[in-house]
């Protein structure tokens, strides 16, 4: 079982890693409908309920959250989605209510949107294979330059959270790493990281540097999806990743 499930980790971070690269160079050139007096909140709004065709009565979370993220020096937003409602409605049409439960609803019901202050335009999603009882959790660090911050995305499988590095390239949010932040929650093989940033080996690109860390506050048969673990960094480096310009992706050593 437990091998089992590792695959299905593996299996849900690689789909969710070809949905990015499928989408990361892609900008909607659609103009946004105007609409007079209207928020930038309540314009992501209505653009995300047009994008994932999202109808009138279903509840679903939207969060934004902004940043400058590109060397324009304006600010950005990042705009996340969860709809839960629409996953279990989808289980429950399908008669898979009792099975899709038991995984925790895992899906694609976790979405990003960016918006590019520059061309003033709101990217097409970006799905996470992910479990929709927990949102996206989203941060931001210098990476790319001190002049400006990249978006780090954490997203939750089960017992298990890992986390997306999406520098902005050519106007779109790219993956360019992926690493687990714990897994194995409620179980003897829990395990846990953190990451610290250094001088690039070969690029402006900062090295990502991953330790090896500690859960705590959690206890066997805790609910995962209610409780936040706290996460203590320890000193031992499991892997140093370096940027790569020529393709734009990270690499790893020991």
């Amino acid at each position: 079982m437990k091998y089992l499930f590792s695959f299905l980790i593996v299996l849900f971070a690689l789909s969710c890693s070809e949905e990015h690269e499928q989408s990361n160079s892609i900008i909607d050139d659609r103009k946004d409908e105007f609409v007079p007096n209207v928020s930038f909140e309540e314009r992501a709004k209505l653009h995300v309920q047009n994008q994932l065709q999202i109808p009138g009565g279903e509840k679903f979370s939207i969060q934004i959250y902004k940043e400058n993220l590109t060397e324009d020096g304006i600010e950005d937003a990042i705009i996340t989605v969860n709809r839960l409602e629409f996953a279990m409605q989808k289980a429950k049409n399908k008669n898979l209510l009792t099975k899709s439960a038991e995984m925790d609803f895992l899906g694609g019901y976790n979405i990003l949107f960016y918006y590019d202050s520059e061309l003033d335009k709101i990217t097409p999603p970006l799905s996470f294979a992910s479990t929709p009882y927990r949102e996206l959790k989203v941060s931001f660090e210098h990476i790319s330059s001190s002049a400006y911050k990249d978006v780090l995305i954490d997203y939750p499988i089960r017992n298990s959270q890992f986390r997306v590095f999406l520098p902005i390239i050519n106007h779109a949010p790219k993956s360019v790493l992926q690493w687990k932040v714990y897994d194995g929650w409620g179980t003897d093989a829990v395990e846990a990281y953190c990451f610290e940033y250094e001088k690039g080996t070969y690029s402006m690109m900062k090295d990502i540097l991953v330790k090896k860390a500690s859960l705590k506050n959690i206890n066997r048969g805790d609910d995962y999806n209610k409780i936040t673990p706290e996460i203590t960094c320890g000193k031992e480096t499991v892997k140093r990743f370096w940027f790569n310009p020529k393709d734009g992706k990270y690499y790893g050593q020991k």
